[in-house]
């Protein structure tokens, strides 16, 4: 498979997509949605360049997530409030959050939704051929995935240790 790249400083083919624009809001989705993928959803709720419009996870439903996200046994409870809305939607501080619960992420309409950026929390995608159907069948321009990708296409960022790495321009 042909994947574009090109080659840096450190000799190694990286993933590249379009900068995003700097000044606009990016839509993100959540794929999977337990520990992890709550966590995230709670720190990133509160961060004014992200807009959370999706989550996919195929345990518990619009119901479950609701109340995991609020209630957390260890992190305690969210100061937000989230209460499901249907088997579709769940709400947030009077948000709504479309609620899928696909197995095949390639089943998600990720488009429709407007998702730009998705955070893989499943822990399942791991290599370059199972995260690329984000981009090339669902319309998805960018991938963070919380678990290591062990591939020298990919750059694996750890806040405070090379995060100076980070550039806009990597799709994974």
């Amino acid at each position: 498979w042909d994947m574009p790249g090109s080659i840096h400083a450190d000799g190694v083919d990286r993933v590249q997509l379009s900068v995003f624009e700097v000044d606009t809001m990016v839509k993100v989705a959540i794929n999977g949605f337990g520990r992890i993928g709550r966590l995230t959803f709670r720190c990133a709720w509160d961060m004014p360049e992200l807009e959370i419009v999706h989550v996919n996870e195929i345990v518990g439903g619009a119901e479950t997530a609701a109340y995991l996200v609020k209630f957390d046994s260890v992190h305690g409870t969210w100061a937000h409030d989230a209460e499901a809305l249907s088997q579709e939607a769940f709400v947030v501080d009077g948000k709504k959050v479309s609620f899928s619960d696909k197995k095949d992420f390639t089943e998600v309409d990720w488009r429709g939704s407007g998702v730009e950026l998705v955070i893989d929390c499943t822990g399942k995608f791991l290599t370059v051929p199972k995260l690329m159907p984000y981009i090339e069948a669902c319309g998805v321009k960018r991938v963070v995935v919380s678990a290591p990708v062990k591939e020298p296409s990919v750059l694996n960022i750890v806040v405070g240790v090379n995060d100076d790495k980070l550039e806009d321009r990597w799709l994974l």
